[in-house]
């Protein structure tokens, strides 16, 4: 899929991510797995976490007079049924939110608008920090931290995305950014989704929705990511608030 040239298909992009990890955070703490009192209160904090940052998204998103992606009615997430598949899952989870960030500041075209996503991204890479040392992996492991790009995000997401009745699942981005483009642009980004057909679906195991199954599924997310160093201390750490921004395009 084509990169997304615009500042509000940008932040569409990453409203999807958004949108899939306040879900997934929501969907792990209904499992009640954790039973230690800090990681428990990690998944609750971070959840917060990422359910602010749709909030900031969406209010950014409409502030620029674009139309902000909603969340999917449903996720495909793996099925989990261990404390250490839930660690895991949620871990490299949001090593790919910090890694998509990373990988779209260069084209983000307004400075204020790059300012707010790197703000987000620092965050995406503390929560992954805590996870990897409640995994027991080096919470910093390189010095220099390497982005994703669009393409290599999106085939990483796509067997969690459900596919909905008006929305082809082949690109999440391109439907919501479309409405808010103007015409010509709009046909050019439009056309692509109409005619490519998603390949990653179709090896994604049936689907689970609000509550874990009984069996684990492959999860498409193991990838060996650097983070931003952090410090791992107890629950009472302080993270940014972050609020809305009503920014000008150009």
């Amino acid at each position: 899929m084509p990169q997304p040239t615009t500042d509000i298909e940008i932040l569409n992009f990453a409203l999807t991510l958004e949108h899939l990890e306040a879900t997934l955070y929501r969907t792990l703490q209904a499992t009640s797995l954790l039973t230690d009192g800090t990681e428990a209160g990690y998944l609750k904090a971070f959840g917060d976490h990422e359910a602010s940052h749709v909030v900031s998204l969406t209010d950014t998103i409409r502030g620029l007079g674009g139309t902000p992606v909603a969340a999917m009615s449903a996720y495909n997430f793996p099925r989990v049924t261990t404390r250490t598949e839930l660690l895991n899952l949620i871990r490299d989870v949001e090593d790919l939110g910090a890694a998509a960030y990373l990988g779209q500041a260069g084209f983000i075209r307004d400075k204020g608008l790059l300012e707010t996503a790197l703000s987000i991204h620092a965050v995406e890479g503390e929560h992954a920090a805590v996870w990897r040392f409640v995994t027991m992996q080096p919470a910093a492991p390189r010095v220099v931290e390497m982005g994703l790009d669009y393409d290599t995000v999106l085939a990483r997401i796509m067997p969690f995305l459900q596919q909905g009745a008006s929305t082809s699942p082949a690109s999440p981005v391109a439907t919501s950014a479309a409405s808010a483009a103007p015409a010509a642009t709009r046909a050019a980004t439009t056309a692509p989704a109409a005619t490519t057909a998603p390949a990653a679906p179709a090896a994604v195991s049936p689907p689970v929705t609000a509550t874990p199954a009984a069996s684990a599924s492959p999860n498409p997310f193991i990838v060996a990511l650097p983070t931003q160093p952090v410090a791992t201390g107890p629950n009472g750490i302080r993270y940014p608030q972050y609020s809305p921004r009503r920014l000008r395009d150009g």
